[in-house]
């Protein structure tokens, strides 16, 4: 027996549940998302042009901790990936720098943050 779930999004300021979609947008350094019906959609965008028009595009940097370790990142796909390429790397634990280094340097950063706690 096959079970069939389905997820019905509603306008998170009106309530209503046709042509909803989920918005995401940053705002003082947080990425937010809110559901949003299409007439609602269409006022956000127009209140948010004129300054989306003047603002810049930034890339986001991850940062370390004064400590050393990395605040945030993905260790699961840092292993996987580390696997991929020869490095001997444990299910569990520290991932050694070296492999935090080469994985930084295989996307295009210059550091990749890993939370090590």
């Amino acid at each position: 027996m096959a079970t069939v779930q389905q997820i019905q999004l509603t306008d998170d300021l009106g309530g209503k549940d046709q042509d909803v979609k989920t918005v995401v947008f940053g705002y003082e350094g947080k990425t937010l998302e809110i559901e949003l019906n299409a007439l609602n959609r269409s006022n956000f965008e127009r209140s948010i042009k004129k300054y989306v028009e003047h603002a810049r595009e930034v890339q986001v940097t991850p940062t370390t901790r004064k400590n050393g370790k990395a605040a945030t990142g993905d260790k699961t796909a840092v292993r996987e990936w580390a696997a991929k390429h020869g490095f001997q790397v444990g299910e569990r634990g520290r991932i050694k720098q070296e492999v935090l280094d080469a994985y930084a340097k295989a996307h295009g950063n210059g550091t990749v943050a890993v939370s090590q706690n």
